[in-house]
C-alpha cells in the first residue's frame, strides 16, 4: 500500500474516532416525542415510559445493557432490548443534532425509536442527561 493511502486511511479513521462523534459520558437519556405525547426515560437501573391518557400513565421496564451496532463506529448508536409486566420493547437512540420535537423547534443531541410489542412504534428525540 503506498504512503498516499496509508496516509488518507490513517486521517479517515481519526475522523471517525474524533470527539464529534464520541460516545456521551452517561448512558441516560431523557427522550420525548409527539402524536401522542409521551416521555422516556433510559437509566442504567430501569427504564420509564410515560404517556399522558386520561391520566398520566407509567410503564416501567426492567434495565438493560446497551449493545452496539457491529461493524460501525463506537457511538453510531445504542439499542437496548427490554421488557415491562406486560410487553417486550425494543429502544434505538442514536446521535442526530438536528432532532427536534416538531412543537418547540428545540435541538435535540439524539433520535430514539421506541418499539413496543403492544403499543407499537414511537419516534422522538433525546438528550444525554446530566447525571
Amino acid at each position: 500500500m503506498s504512503n498516499l493511502k496509508i496516509t488518507v486511511l490513517s486521517v479517515v479513521l481519526g475522523l471517525l474516532s474524533s470527539s464529534a462523534i464520541a460516545a456521551p459520558k452517561s448512558d441516560v437519556f431523557y427522550c420525548i416525542g409527539t402524536e401522542p405525547f409521551w416521555s422516556l426515560k433510559v437509566h442504567p437501573k430501569g427504564i420509564k415510559l410515560m404517556m399522558p391518557v386520561d391520566e398520566i400513565e407509567t410503564t416501567r421496564y426492567a434495565a438493560a445493557a446497551p449493545s452496539t451496532f457491529h461493524g460501525y463506529v463506537p457511538d453510531f448508536g445504542k439499542i437496548y432490548r427490554t421488557r415491562s409486566a406486560t410487553s417486550d420493547a425494543t429502544i434505538i437512540i442514536q446521535p442526530d443534532a438536528s432532532c427536534s420535537d416538531d412543537m418547540s423547534e428545540e435541538s435535540y443531541s439524539h433520535s430514539v425509536i421506541f418499539m413496543d410489542s403492544i403499543l407499537g412504534d414511537m419516534h422522538g428525540c433525546c438528550n444525554v442527561a446530566q447525571e
